[in-house]
């Protein structure tokens, strides 16, 4: 009896349950979910899955295989929170198998395409998902304490590598979702198991000789989590020590130095591009960048490039965090402007509007996301005589 209560216990915990496990366990409770509507609806199902017109016998062996179904998802389920890994293995056989098995009953025209297709794509997704979980569970240790004594006790192994002994306890992110593609946090969490913290600072890093938890403020309140290492990702600054004593003039809003369409500082000697301008662009913008800049380096030896006055002034307004270039010279037309370049502090959506002289140029609609790179079109600036240049955004 103490037996059958702790297994009943460990049922509905999942105490120690593995990543393989919950996926196997999800793909139980997605099988469920579907016998229950082949049971309950069967009608339904047959017309999404483009089966033949029911009778009414047809309807019952419907109806007995929703039941066997939900039957197979129960096992799914009950294995997967019971965390039996000699089930899991036989799973990824048994899919794995499905997906020719169904080719080849639709080649023979035994089951619809509709059915085979949709059972084939089940399995495979759930088949690559636990594939990659079950990875990632052979090579992280699941827990702080298990690392420690992994690194402890075997480091001499020769079949350990560095890559092999790290387990992400957590990811925090400040805002009220992540800067990456929406994706991402959903594959953290679901796929590999990695708790996604958002509208989370961290406070503090607590340890003396190593790092040993950190302390974090989190849904009103503070907690801490152990662990042995702190990665800080984001919130990148631009390459500018050597310029901060020098005499070139600094954008507050890039960190920077600022420049006017030609790349040039506030000192005309000087060009700058790549991530010098701002904290962070893709190698391709960079090496664009740069062609562009020695391009203008050219012109400028052959004093073909205007002076530096007049110039026309950039502005912006919040919640833009930045617009570069700062300044356009008067003279526009000697070479095609680059477009303003510009991001946002938070998340808005409205009309992204050019201005000069307050006269609107261009505007487009937009959803913006901080971290996004943004390009405003400047071949309709006009070649002299403007006075201003300003971009907003009109929110919603």
């Amino acid at each position: 009896m103490p037996l059958f209560r702790a297994t009943l216990h460990r049922l509905w915990t999942a105490e120690g349950q593995s990543r393989a496990a919950r996926s196997v366990e999800v793909f139980g409770w997605l099988i469920s979910a579907e016998a229950v509507v082949i049971v309950l609806a069967p009608h339904v199902a047959a017309s999404v899955l483009h089966l033949p017109a029911l009778v009414e016998q047809g309807v019952s062996y419907l109806r007995l295989a929703g039941v066997l179904g939900g039957g197979v998802g129960m096992l799914y389920v009950v294995s997967g929170r019971m965390n039996a890994e000699g089930f899991v293995f036989a799973s990824l056989l048994e899919r794995s198998l499905m997906i020719p098995v169904m080719a080849v009953l639709w080649s023979v025209s035994l089951i619809p395409g509709p059915l085979a297709l949709v059972l084939a794509i089940q399995d495979l997704g759930s088949l690559l998902w636990t594939l990659g979980t079950r990875r990632a569970d052979v090579r992280v240790p699941p827990t702080v304490e298990t690392l420690a004594g992994t690194v402890s006790g075997d480091l001499d192994n020769p079949r350990l590598r560095a890559t092999e002994l790290i387990y992400v306890a957590a990811m925090l992110e400040e805002g009220e979702r992540i800067t990456a593609r929406r994706p991402g946090d959903w594959i953290a969490r679901h796929v590999l198991g990695v708790p996604v913290l958002t509208g989370t600072r961290l406070i503090a890093i607590r340890g003396l000789d190593k790092v040993e938890a950190v302390e974090i403020e989190h849904a009103g309140g503070r907690e801490t989590i152990a662990c042995d290492g702190v990665v800080f990702t984001g919130r990148f600054q631009p390459e500018t020590a050597i310029l901060k004593t020098s005499h070139l003039t600094l954008d507050p809003g890039t960190g920077g130095p600022a420049i006017d369409q030609y790349f040039r500082c506030s000192d005309l000697q000087f060009f700058a591009a790549g991530n010098l301008l701002r904290p962070v662009e893709t190698s391709g913008l960079c090496w664009a960048e740069g062609r562009i800049v020695a391009a203008n380096m050219i012109l400028g030896l052959k004093d073909r490039l205007p002076e530096a006055t007049p110039a026309v002034p950039v502005t912006y307004a919040a919640p833009l965090k930045y617009v570069y270039p700062q300044r356009f010279t008067a003279q526009m037309g000697v070479v095609g402007p680059p477009p303003l370049c510009a991001r946002v502090s938070r998340a808005a959506r409205g009309r992204l509007r050019l201005l000069v002289d307050g006269r609107e140029l261009w505007s487009h609609r937009v959803n913006l996301l901080p971290e996004r790179r943004i390009t405003i079109p400047t071949d309709r600036l006009p070649p002299v005589g403007a006075q201003q240049i300003h971009v907003e955004l009109i929110e919603d």
